[in-house]
């Protein structure tokens, strides 16, 4: 018999609700939500359980909206989520930001999948404009139970591109010059940007690697001997051409694309099989809708 659907609220018990809450920091009150969560089960070590916490902080915000915060943490200990929430509805410190509703989530070390749906799930929750404000004034917990059970977000069965994917991605245009191409590189710490025209339609990718092939075409790989070039002359003729060249004269068109719905565990094979380091994703209309990166995609499953 199929598992019956789950939404984010399912883990979330009403005495695990903190409203109104204030004159404290996101550390405060990190500690008391998670001092909830070891009174409601003995395996769980509060003390032990807070550092893992910090650990993550210490790695990356998990500031993932403005005014939510989403603090968590793979336990060994635990057997099921553990979820506490904390309502500020003039918000506190959290980290040097300011948050207006703190979400303690602790998931099983050995449930990845659990941990990134429970984790999409709460985007989409809180996805609505002023929905981060308007639960923050909840009065009661009863109140916030009552706004994610309207919401009606029910948890993926597995996780897709789309869930995996960063959607804030910076692009080029085919009609961008080679010289903007290094601009973007040098401010940037990607290697490859999508590149698409002026429709939004998806072109290309250009990569650093692209721009070694422009100074090095292929025949010059193929030479033992490079001393003729050792001044980098092909380098100083790119550098000299940056201004005319447009980046569709050096983008690669064979790449590889993937649609939001393809399941997540079918971009680790490509990872493996194509020995490639960044999917392109497309929405259902064939436009750029995010990428993954395989040390990002490798971060949601074993570490963040």
């Amino acid at each position: 018999m199929p598992e019956k659907m789950k939404n984010f609220y399912t883990y979330l018990l009403e005495n695990n609700i903190l409203c109104n809450t204030c004159n404290m920091n996101g550390t405060t009150l990190i500690s008391k939500l998670m001092n909830i969560l070891a009174g409601q089960c003995n395996s769980l070590d509060a003390e032990d359980a807070a550092k893992e916490v910090e650990k993550r902080e210490a790695l990356f915000s998990t500031v993932i909206a403005p005014g939510l915060a989403v603090p968590h943490a793979r336990i060994s200990s635990i057997d099921k989520p553990l979820v506490a929430m904390a309502c500020c509805p003039d918000g506190i410190d959290f980290h040097g930001q300011n948050v207006k509703i703190i979400v303690l989530l602790l998931t099983p070390i050995a449930e990845p999948n659990l941990h990134l749906q429970l984790m999409a799930a709460l985007a989409k929750d809180f996805s609505e404009e002023n929905a981060i404000s308007q639960v923050a004034k909840s009065a009661t917990p009863s109140d916030v139970l009552t706004y994610f059970k309207n919401q009606e977000v029910v948890m993926v069965d597995y996780l897709t591109a789309k869930e995996v994917m960063r959607e804030n991605v910076i692009t080029l245009y085919d009609t961008d010059t080679l010289l903007q191409a290094i601009n973007s590189f040098s401010s940037s710490p990607a290697e490859e940007f999508p590149v698409i025209d002026k429709n939004g339609n998806l072109k290309g990718i250009v990569s650093l690697t692209d721009l070694l092939r422009h100074c090095l075409p292929e025949n010059m790989l193929w030479m033992e001997d490079l001393s003729s070039i050792y001044k980098m002359q092909p380098f100083a003729e790119m550098l000299k051409n940056a201004c005319t060249t447009k980046i569709s004269e050096i983008m690669n068109q064979d790449f590889i694309t993937v649609s939001e719905d393809v399941p997540a565990v079918q971009l680790a094979k490509l990872f493996l099989t194509d020995g490639i380091r960044c999917l392109v994703v497309i929405n259902k209309d064939g436009k750029l809708s995010g990428i993954v990166k395989l040390k990002e995609f490798c971060a949601k499953f074993f570490w963040e």
